[in-house]
């Protein structure tokens, strides 16, 4: 067993003991009053109301009054009750994670002032305003000085409505990287009209402009744009953004300005709302916010030895200028924390370890320190693999009457893999593409696919062996910050590790470091997938005062990733990106919607997320791990560092056809580098995924190797091991190529020209390589290329159950094949009225490419026995267009007899189904057996023999043809080739 492993099954055990001792602590801290985290409470109401346990209270500085909202909403994991939040809120920026109550921001106070700089807050009554052109500024006179909404009782505002857009001339103000400013806006609509189409605010220094919106029924969408606050809670109602115009301006323009222009607008050029916006206290926050301690830690051997180890005396100093609370936490790298702010700890072997040490404040600002200490006579060498998966999940149908969870329960769902996942590496990390929530009253308001998973869920992340999570995706906000808090709540009461997604953007930044066998392998989370693409406000990225996930962009990248390099053995960056059903890396640098729609054209890569992802592995990564298409694409090796553009699915509930391969990527790694990386193929087989072997696990290997060998990237399979390793450098590669001739067969009339030859099976392992020549009369041959694309037409046990096998008659004969195990078996009788047939559970997708089939049948005593195929407009239900009859119907008593035919697909025909049919015979019993059906798609081109073939690859099947007559076979000669890796570690 792994030591890894060990630690997993010890943690789940004490995941009880540890919710039961939150839970006690969370109602000994209910029951004498809640502490804010930070500031002066200037008063504290208590209220009972519709069975709740109302607190209110005041903090200062650059705070505001918050309502906590004790929930008495009861949700139990292993029999223990906790309270789960359930209305949504505006979050105070800085506010720790309230895990059992709903937090409601009203408003900032300042009215204790801090050392916020006011640039404009209409006090005076008075404000000279301009059109700021006369192509935006249509209703000029559309604004006034307001008294009837003002900010915390303020005297005045300025309200902006209609189509208008007003600029105003100030003292210039000089803006560094790190300036921060508020502002306070109030948005409105009328119910008998539509929404203005930008309520914003902007600011310029006479050479550039940037603007932020706040609403609107259309979305801005260029450099100088900002729209992280775009919808972000309701109208009617006051809130309070913090603005990063310092970065915001040099990420756009790259310097610091002088602004000295204000710009409020009110965008309506459709002349049909009545909305408008309310602007109050503009103001420069930076010297109001909140300052990260700062940390140092040193170590001292003891005198006394342990028999396993020895003691060390750590301590940890931190200094934060504006806390005077300070927490800390230290992990030894040997699976043990604690705490205390100078601990002693006795290493219970000998090794090299990585200690980390990291102090937090009350506004959950950090700082941390690495340790990397060597226990004498240690091994310097320690090795150990970690692993990664796709999209998880475990709700929607998932939950069904008739689903996996109500019948078997959520560990169903990972047993099939748990000896591959869990149990096969140290430390397993994946994407959680749910909420962990009980509560669905707050779902995302323009999102029209949203799920969750139920909390008590996470024991089957434990029974999985699952150490860390991403929480950065597009879905982590399907229930917004409620949900949010009570999935981090729910993870970090289970021990599972969680990183990309915060109540701001520093939580969301906030790295997980897991530790095995004293080294320390850091995860970092991103999204990009915003809801941008498709307008669907509010937008799920993080913000320095909004919840959400950590945004997949150059500036995010470049404050973590460096960090995390110079502290950990070994960062990993996992992204969530790409386009949903396309098999090749990001084609937009925007985002898409979370929509169940197959793209069947893949389309260009787009420079613009590769090089994001280089960019991360440049700053310091050491693997990009990216998900979110729904299917498997390619890796790609930059620099000797691997890139998995797409895992996939993997627990996820999709009934999409093509989003059922999977695989388990593995990385070997030590204290310096990741040396190995490998996968494992698997297929998700009604909802669980099951590991993929035989001929299904060759496919999934061989399709990932023809992905990847367009990314300039060699997979190298180990078919026996069901594994494929990825070469991350060139000289890891030892080709073997191998030489052999085949017969391939021609139709009987081939005698007349041209003669195309029946398609011709690649049985061995390798590559296709090159043909060599073609022995026979004619004097010159072209030859294609086909792909194998059904992957479960032998019908064997390999990890699919995708044929519906449900009609009376239809069974997997054990015992009478073409050729493997297994054949299926279609049985009628005289006394019988109508056919038996079999069809795959799930339809599949075409694109415009050549399509053929062939196969094997067998009958005795059958009555037409066929195989059809059958084309439809839709994926799911309906839309049919007709039936091809793809084998010659049989009658009789026959061995085994091939067939093979050209698919004549419809112009409007998208999705296909193979059919098997067998009718009652006129007496006794009939039987028909099919075995090694094959769906092959042929590329284009005929090439002239011989022929080289970029490799690796996945073609299965080639084609011989001739303008010349030819008789009924010739001799094929070609070449495979094998790799093998050098120096591999097993």
């Amino acid at each position: 067993m792994k030591v890894g492993r060990f630690y997993k099954q010890k943690a789940r055990k004490l995941f009880k003991t540890a919710i039961t001792a939150l839970f006690l602590i969370l109602i000994f801290w209910t029951m004498v009053g809640a502490q804010p985290a930070s500031g002066t409470v200037e008063g504290l109401k208590i209220e009972i109301a519709d069975e709740m346990v109302l607190l209110t209270w005041m903090k200062v500085a650059s705070s505001g009054e918050f309502e906590v909202t004790y929930r008495i909403k009861i949700t139990t994991i292993s029999g223990v009750e906790y309270i789960t939040t359930a209305d949504t809120f505006y979050t105070e920026p800085f506010a720790t994670n309230y895990a059992f109550f709903d937090v409601q921001y009203l408003l900032p106070d300042f009215s204790n002032a801090g050392d916020e700089v006011i640039i404009q807050d209409f006090e005076s009554g008075t404000i000279q305003l301009i059109s700021y052109s006369s192509q935006q500024d249509r209703e000029p006179n559309a604004w006034n000085i307001a008294t009837d909404e003002t900010f915390q009782g303020s005297a005045y505002s300025l309200q902006v409505y209609g189509n208008t857009w007003k600029m105003e001339m100030i003292t210039p103000l000089s803006v560094q990287y790190n300036t921060m400013w508020g502002i306070a806006v109030y948005t409105y609509d009328s119910p008998s009209s539509s929404p203005p189409e930008i309520c914003g605010f902007g600011l310029g220094d006479g050479a550039n402009e940037l603007f932020y919106t706040f609403r609107g029924s259309e979305m801005a969408d260029s450099v100088h744009w900002r729209t992280t606050y775009h919808c972000v809670g309701d109208e009617d109602e006051w809130i309070f953004h913090f603005l990063p115009v310092g970065v915001d301006w040099f990420n756009a323009y790259g310097y610091e300005p002088t602004i000295n222009r204000l710009i409020y607008l009110n965008d309506e050029d459709a002349w049909s709302s009545n909305g408008g916006i309310y602007f109050d206290y503009i103001c420069d926050i930076t010297e109001d916010m909140p300052l990260p301690p700062e940390l140092t830690v040193d170590f001292e051997p003891l005198i006394s030895y342990e028999a396993q180890g020895m003691s060390i005396q750590f301590t940890a100093e931190a200094v934060d200028p504006d806390s005077d609370t300070l927490y800390y936490h230290w992990e030894f790298g040997d699976g043990s924390f604690t705490d205390e702010q100078s601990p002693t700890h006795t290493f219970p072997y000998m090794g090299n370890f990585s200690v980390q040490a990291e102090v937090y404040d009350e506004t959950n600002l950090y700082d941390r320190q690495s340790i990397e200490l060597m226990v004498p006579i240690g091994n310097s060498n320690a090795e150990i693999t970690i692993n990664f998966t796709g999209d998880c999940m475990m709700g929607r149908r998932y939950e069904e009457s008739w689903s996996i969870i109500p019948n078997y329960g959520a560990d169903a769902i990972w047993q099939p893999t748990l000896d591959v996942l869990g149990g096969g590496a140290d430390l397993t990390f994946i994407n959680f593409e749910s909420p962990l929530t009980s509560n669905t009253s707050t779902p995302h308001p323009t999102k029209e696919y949203i799920f969750y998973t139920r909390p008590e869920h996470v024991e089957a992340l434990l029974f999985a062996g699952i150490d860390g999570v991403t929480l950065a995706n597009n879905h982590i906000m399907d229930y917004m910050e409620p949900a949010l808090i009570e999935t981090h709540f729910v993870l970090d009461t289970a021990g599972i590790k969680r990183c990309g997604s915060g109540l701001n953007e520093n939580e969301a930044m906030q790295p997980i470091v897991n530790f095995s066998e004293g080294i320390s392998v850091c995860n970092l989370g991103y999204c990009n997938r915003t809801g941008r693409a498709d307008n669907l406000p509010p937008f799920m990225e993080a913000g320095p005062n909004k919840a959400g996930f950590t945004w997949f962009t150059e500036y995010y990248l470049e404050q973590t990733i460096p960090q995390a390099a110079a502290l950990y053995d070994i960062v990993v960056a996992q992204v969530h990106c790409g386009i949903e059903y396309d098999t090749t890396p990001d084609t937009t640098l925007g985002g898409d919607a979370a929509g169940e729609i197959w793209m069947p054209i893949p389309l260009e890569v787009d420079s613009t997320t590769l090089e994001l992802q280089y960019t991360a592995l440049d700053l310091g990564a050491d693997i990009v791990v990216a998900h979110h298409p729904h299917v498997l694409q390619g890796y790609e090796v930059h620099n000797g560092k691997l890139i998995a553009h797409s895992m996939g699915n993997f627990a996820f509930d999709q009934n999409i056809f093509e989003t059922f391969p999977s695989m388990i990527l593995y990385a070997d790694l030590n204290r310096e580098r990741i040396y190995q990386c490998y996968f494992r193929p698997v297929y998700i087989d009604d909802y669980v995924p099951h590991e993929a072997t035989g001929g299904l696990g060759r496919s999934i290997i061989d399709r990932i190797a023809d992905y990847s060998r367009d990314l300039n990237t060699t997979v190298m399979p180990y078919y026996d091991d069901n594994i494929a390793y990825i070469a991350l450098n060139e000289e890891d590669i030892i080709p073997e190529p191998v030489t052999r001739s085949d017969t391939i067969y021609f139709p009987e009339n081939s005698i007349s020209s041209p003669s195309t030859s029946y398609p011709m099976e690649i049985y061995w392992d390798g590559f296709l390589t090159s043909i060599d020549g073609v022995s026979g009369q004619a004097t010159e041959y072209a030859v294609r290329f086909g792909r194998e694309m059904l992957w479960m037409g032998n019908f064997e046990d390999e990890g699919s159950t995708l044929w519906d096998l449900g009609s009376d008659g239809a069974t997997i004969d054990n015992f009478i094949t073409y050729e493997g195990n297994c054949a299926l078996k279609l049985y009628r009788n005289a006394y019988q009225s109508s056919e038996v047939s079999v069809e795959l559970e799930k339809r599949f997708a075409f694109d415009d490419e050549l399509y053929s089939m062939c196969g094997r049948i067998k009958g005795i005593n059958v009555n037409n026995a066929v195989v059809e195929m059958s084309y439809y407009t839709s994926r799911y239900s309906g839309g049919f267009i007709e039936t091809q009859v793809v084998s010659q119907p049989l009658t009789g008593t026959f061995d085994w007899i091939y067939f093979t035919s050209y698919l004549e697909i419809p112009g409007n025909a998208y999705y296909g189904n193979i059919e098997f049919h067998a009718y009652p015979p006129a007496n006794d019993d009939g039987n028909a057996w099919f075995d090694e059906i094959k769906l092959i798609k042929w590329e284009d081109e005929w090439h002239t023999v011989p022929v080289e073939i970029p490799q690796p690859n996945n073609y299965r099947f080639i084609q011989i043809r001739t303008n010349e007559g030819i008789f009924d076979f010739t001799k094929v000669g070609y070449t495979l080739t094998k790799y093998n890796v050098k120096d591999l570690v097993y």
